[in-house]
């Protein structure tokens, strides 16, 4: 089961990577994205996707946040395809059974269609120069948020048995 701390740390981590400009378009009449927790809350649950999966797609989201230039600038659903492309090589690269990419456009309850996501996943690829590999250091940078309460009980208990341990 996925806390809701990690979905938000997830969003968060998302939204860093590009700025959105708001549409002002009012011939635009397509429903509005979901928040992007609500988007990836949904994705989570429709794909099962478990903790390991997603603690290697914020290392993919580290990596982009790396590629794209500052400046750049997306649309609205621009975030939530770039999480969605980091999963989707996430559940591939770590999984041997992952969903098809035709199960991922129907996990998004209409927002991306099947050509969408496949074009997604490959300019992904090509962003990472086919390099999907994760190191232990890349993974440890990117949880720390989540690794730091750890360290801390961990030290505490050390220090606690050695109380015990010299009494």
């Amino acid at each position: 089961n996925v806390s809701s701390d990690m979905i938000e740390y997830l969003a968060s981590n998302t939204a860093s990577i590009i700025q959105i400009k708001p549409n002002h378009n009012m011939i635009d009449i397509a429903l509005p994205a979901p928040s992007l927790p609500q988007f990836i809350k949904t994705l989570v649950v429709h794909s099962n996707v478990q903790t390991p999966t997603l603690m290697a797609t914020t290392v993919y989201l580290s990596k982009l946040r790396s590629i794209i230039p500052g400046n750049v600038y997306g649309i609205e659903t621009t975030r939530h395809r770039i999480f969605l492309g980091c999963l989707i090589l996430a559940a591939k690269t770590l999984n041997d059974s992952s969903p098809l990419n035709k199960h991922w456009a129907s996990y998004t309850d209409g927002l991306l269609h099947i050509r969408e996501v496949n074009t997604i996943e490959r300019e992904l690829l090509e962003y990472f120069d086919w390099n999907v590999t994760i190191t232990t250091n890349e993974l440890t940078t990117c949880l720390s948020p989540f690794l730091q309460p750890i360290k801390e009980q961990c030290l505490k208990q050390r220090q606690q048995n050695l109380l015990l341990f010299n009494a």
